[in-house]
């Protein structure tokens, strides 16, 4: 293998193996050197030259040093760092040398650069000083924007191989404009159209496909303000943007501008086109402008929102104008005031704003009525100016001031009274006018207020309303505060109160009138009330005020006192006032209660007064008389006493006007208002009364004191009482205790006896209060169910200390069945306390035996035959059976061997029966029985319920027996003969 390695001759370093190359013996080759991978710099270079066999193990370097120096060549790589060039100018163009190995610092750039332009040599450079080259030359005004062919030949050098570089230079073109507005003048806040198109400068040819950014801007004293941003349309090379007029800068005319970057959207290489100052670079600045007029609006602001004014009186009006965005001042506005705006709209004057934005009017008040006003202050609209540096257009505005023009007023009192009781109402009647016109109504409603000329701080009335034509009338009391009100004759002030009406200023007037001090009686005695007694005296006693100034006493003034219908002398009060008096109630004064009355007459300046009392009440004793009891009643029984009552002379019991007083007298009997009833007991004419004492059913008997007490309802009466002695007799009650009744009344089944049977009698006696009688002989007899019985059968039984007695009564046999009855009697205990007899009775039921006789009846049956039962059913007397005392038929069963086979009536009028029966084949031979049975009464009769119910009541069951044979019929049978 063949190595050929370089490196810088001068710096040393490291070998850079150029080639490597297989070789067999003789060679020659060549090589091409390749930029990127030599990375050693131009200039002088060490060559070496290796090899290496491939089967030995050993190396040979070849000795190059004859031939030296040797040098590397480099090449030249360019790059443009300008970008377009405006025609017609001198171009300003750069361009950046690198060598092989990028590197440009510190490289020789030794030799000729000629630089060609769209094909024709322009300009040359020579041993360029870096490697950043700028050749210019001069483009011609013609040119159309585009790219141009661009090369740059270099001749080369010792270090560097001659070399060319082909690349283009863009040609910008200066541009021409159309820039418009489509209002001249907007509102703030409104929207217009700026709108145009670019052009080549020379050609006039559209700017097209050069993307290009746009912005309007606003000149104003703070500096441009962007409007609108956009770019050129590409396509036709025109523009167009929507704005708003800003609501920020006052009115006037401003300058807008367009601003072109053509680099914003540039493609690579540079824009085509450029702005170029049509004043050059000697002249002002200038740009793509023209001028816009902002249409504003006035703020009117008067000095004074609102104004009061008396008539007659000048005022200057002022107002400050400034725009409404800003609030800057506007000069020369043109401000009118118009008096009554939206009514009669009155021009008080024109005049022009200051430099300050301020306007000022002088205006008398004169020729109108008080009242509320509008006053317009009115800037008219301003649009007329042309569209010119300075000019300004603005829309009118209006404030409305609130003016309230004032008049004097005038008080006058029509009518008004000269004397005034202190402490009353009186009524002050009158009219406030306008002082400035009196035949002018008055607007509105006014307030006033009244006090006394020497006592400003009491007002008598305060906020009265005046009628809208002014006229008032008052009502008035002398002393408000309650803190006293000096009698005498005083001033009384009416005036308008200050700001109580808007139009009117406060005014008063004054009257003269005589106030009278009220009195009053006071600690009228007695104050608490009194009873008396007639023929006892009472004192009276009264103090006299003056109530209307804080209870003054008033001494030495004559008062008269009147006691129900009697006068008194008249008094003369004390130094504290009082009146004080005695009077004495004859036993023919009136009763109840009365009235005093306390009379003052008054004088010049004080009013008469009358004052009642009403705490005495005259009152007589009374007496209660009981008429003597001779009446000897028994509990449960009533008995009249009388009496009388009367007053301390004797008269019965009377109201004032003579009638009859309604009075009742109570009573007792023992201290006890029980035990007893009263009716009656009213007191009537001359004071007599009767009264219906009704013992009570317990009222016990013996000696008593009646007691009767008259209690007054009214309080002119004293009540009284007497007692009567008197006495009373006790009633007696028997009770049965056995035999006795059941609940239901009815007589008891425990108590039911067979006549001729004896029969146990209880009874007990007690009195009203339920305590036993003892030794009470009791008398009971019997009594039959059908009367009296001929042979009277009657016991006498006495009571033992329990009241209780007791005996055998033997029933006669012959005792007609049914309820009979019992009855005891007791004669009670003689004496004006003794007892009163009583009786009771009681009822038990009679009861009888019955007796059934067979007459007729079968000995000796052969089965099957029929055969009668005769015979009767009767008591126990041998009696045909009754009911209510009429012979009765009954129910009689045959019963064959104990079973029951038939039934028949027995005749009422004998107690006989018949009974048939046909005795059943199938009966066995031999001994049998047939009976007769009666089941007696049904509901007396045990057991209750068994009888037939066709039975008479009363009688008991009875059965009788009688035996018999029966036999079989045979017969003979011959089976062969």
């Amino acid at each position: 293998s063949l190595v050929l390695s370089l490196r810088d001759a001068l710096g040393g370093g490291a070998w850079v193996d150029v080639f490597n190359a297989t070789v067999n013996g003789s060679f020659s080759l060549q090589h091409t050197l390749n930029a990127s991978l030599v990375p050693i710099a131009a200039g002088e270079v060490e060559p070496r030259l290796r090899f290496f066999p491939e089967v030995l193990p050993t190396t040979d370097i070849e000795n190059l040093s004859d031939n030296a120096p040797y040098r590397l060549r480099g090449i030249y790589n360019y790059t443009m760092l300008s970008e377009s060039q405006l025609r017609g100018e001198a171009t300003n163009t750069q361009f950046e040398v690198v060598d092989h190995l990028g590197n440009g610092v510190g490289i020789v750039m030794l030799g000729t650069y000629d630089v060609l332009f769209n094909g024709s040599q322009v300009t040359s450079v020579v041993d360029p000083l870096s490697n950043q080259i700028s050749p210019t030359w001069n483009l011609n005004a013609t040119l159309r924007a585009g790219d141009y062919p661009l090369a740059i030949v270099f001749s080369g050098s010792d270090d560097y191989v001659p070399s060319t570089w082909n690349s283009s230079l863009r040609v910008m073109a200066e541009i021409s404009w159309n820039f418009t507005v489509a209002d001249d003048w907007v509102h703030i806040g409104n929207s217009t159209r700026f709108f145009g198109n670019l052009s080549d400068g020379f050609y006039g040819d559209r700017v097209l496909n050069n993307g290009s950014a746009l912005s309007i801007l606003m000149g104003t004293e703070e500096g441009p303000v962007d409007l609108a941003i956009g770019t050129l349309n590409t396509t036709t090379g025109e523009f167009s943007f929507n704005v708003t007029a800003p609501t920020t800068f006052p009115g006037g005319v401003y300058e807008v501008q367009l601003l072109a970057d053509f680099l914003a959207f540039a493609p690579e290489g540079g824009p085509y086109f450029q702005f170029v100052d049509p004043n050059g670079p000697q002249g002002p600045p200038s740009g793509i402008s023209l001028n816009w007029g902002i249409e504003s609006e006035v703020i009117v602001t008067p000095e004074l929102e609102g104004i009061e004014l008396l008539i007659g009186d000048t005022i200057d009006l002022r107002a400050h104008i400034t725009d409404i965005t800003d609030g800057s001042d506007i000069e020369d506005a043109t401000v009118e005031w118009f008096l009554d705006w939206n009514g009669a709209n009155t021009s008080l004057g024109t005049v022009q704003t200051l430099a300050d934005g301020n306007a000022s009017l002088q205006w008398t008040a004169t020729g109108l009525g008080p009242g509320y006003y509008d006053i317009g202050v009115v800037v008219a609209d301003d649009v007329t100016d042309p569209i010119a540096v300075g000019n300004r257009r603005h829309l009118g505005n209006l404030s409305i001031v609130n003016l309230t023009v004032q008049a004097e007023s005038v008080v006058v009192i029509d009518v008004a009274p000269t004397v005034v009781e202190a402490d009353s109402t009186f009524n002050v009647l009158g009219r406030v006018l306008d002082a400035d016109d009196n035949t002018r109504p008055i607007n509105g409603f006014l307030r006033l207020e009244a006090y006394w000329d020497d006592e400003p701080d009491e007002l008598l009335i305060t906020g009265a309303q005046t009628a809208t034509n002014g006229s008032f009338n008052l009502s008035l009391t002398s002393d408000v505060l309650r803190d006293g009100t000096t009698r005498g004759n005083r001033t009384l002030l009416v005036q308008v109160i200050e700001d109580s009406s808007p139009f009117y200023l406060p005014s008063n007037t004054t009257t003269g009138m005589l106030v009278k001090g009220v009195t009053d009686f006071e600690q009228l005695q007695p104050r608490n009330a009194l009873i008396i007694n007639r023929g006892r005296s009472v004192d009276l006693s009264a103090q006299l005020v003056e109530a209307s100034d804080m209870f003054t006493p008033l001494g030495g003034e004559t008062v008269a006192i009147k006691v129900h219908e009697t006068w008194f002398t008249e008094v003369q009060t004390d130094p504290e006032g009082f009146a004080n008096a005695s009077f004495l109630f004859d036993l023919n004064h009136p009763l109840g209660i009365i009235t005093v009355e306390f009379h003052y007459n008054g004088s010049f300046d004080l009013v008469d007064d009358r004052a009642n009392l009403s705490t005495v009440t005259v009152r007589s004793t009374t007496v209660l008389l009981i008429d003597a009891i001779t009446a000897n009643p028994t509990s449960g029984s009533s008995f009249n006493v009388t009496g009388t009552v009367v007053s301390d002379n004797g008269s019965g019991l009377e109201n004032r006007d003579g009638s009859v007083l309604p009075a009742n007298v109570l009573f007792a009997i023992d201290g006890q208002p029980v035990g007893f009833t009263v009716g009656g007991g009213s007191v009537g004419v001359g004071g007599a009364w009767t009264a219906t004492i009704s013992l009570g059913q317990t009222f016990e008997r013996g000696s008593h004191n009646l007691s009767a007490t008259y209690v007054p309802s009214v309080n002119f009466y004293v009540g009284s009482n007497d007692t009567a002695p008197f006495d009373s007799r006790g009633t007696t009650s028997v009770f049965f205790l056995d035999p006795v009744l059941d609940g239901l009344g009815a007589p008891s089944l425990n108590d039911r006896t067979e006549r001729g049977d004896d029969m146990d009698v209880r009874v007990m006696v007690q009195d009203n209060t339920g305590a036993p009688v003892v030794n009470a002989d009791v008398v009971i007899t019997l009594i039959g169910s059908d009367g009296p019985l001929d042979v009277p059968v009657v016991i006498t039984v006495v009571t033992d200390a329990s009241g209780m007695a007791q005996d055998v009564m033997t029933l006669p046999a012959n005792l007609t069945v049914g309820e009979a009855s019992l009855k005891a009697e007791y004669a009670g205990l003689p004496g004006t306390t003794g007892l009163v007899g009583s009786n009771a009775t009681t009822r038990f039921v009679v009861l009888a035996s019955t007796e059934i006789v067979i007459t007729e009846a079968p000995v000796s049956l052969v089965a099957g035959d029929a055969f009668d039962v005769r015979g009767t059913l009767l008591d126990d007397l041998g009696l045909p059976l009754t009911k209510d005392g009429t012979p009765s038929l009954a129910i009689v069963h045959l019963l064959v061997d104990g079973v029951p086979v038939s039934s028949v009536e027995t005749d009422a009028s004998n107690g006989s029966f018949l009974l048939s029966y046909v005795l059943p084949a199938s009966t066995d031979p031999g001994l049998h029985q047939v009976s007769v049975q009666f089941k007696g009464g049904r509901d007396w009769v045990d057991p209750i319920g068994v009888g037939d119910p066709a039975n008479p009541e009363y009688y008991l069951p009875s059965q009788t027996d009688v035996d018999f044979n029966v036999s079989m019929p045979s017969k003979i049978l011959l089976t062969s003969g």
